[in-house]
Formats: C-alpha cells, structure tokens, sequence
C-alpha cells in the first residue's frame, strides 16, 4: 500500500521522505516544494496510514488512483 500511495504523493508532487525519528512525522513545505516526511521506524501498516492521512486532504477526483487505494485514503480522512 505504501509504494501505491508514494506514486500518489508523487503525482500530487509531493516529495515522500522517510526518516529515523519518532512519530508519524506529516506534510510540510521546504524551499516552496511540498514534503511529506514520514518516520522510517513504523511499520508499513503505520507509514501507509501517515501517509494517506496527509494525502486525505488533497482532491484526488482528476487523478486516477487504484479503488482500493482510495478507499483507503478516504477511511483515513475520517479516522
């Protein structure tokens, strides 16, 4: 799920980054170019949830996105 959702990011052009740290980490801007850095110690179950949630924010209707990668997206924007 984590490399469907990576290719996502990317086509939204946001550069994913994973990173030794502790917590989720989140989206930020540097240098104007959006960043999501994400903490290389999760798990992949974690790092797709870090992940979709700050992607849970962006309108994906003109992008294709796998339905099931959308549906998770979607899940969590209401978590």
């Amino acid at each position: 799920m984590t490399t469907h959702l990576e290719e996502l990011a990317g086509k939204l052009s946001i550069r994913v980054r994973w990173e030794p740290m502790e917590g989720a980490g989140g989206l930020c801007q540097l240098k104007g170019k959006k960043v999501f850095i994400g903490s290389s110690v999760q798990s992949a179950e974690q790092k797709a949830e870090a992940l979709a949630k700050a992607l849970a924010d962006f309108k994906l209707d003109d992008i294709y996105v796998l339905p099931e990668v959308r549906q998770f997206v979607e899940r969590m924007r209401d978590a």
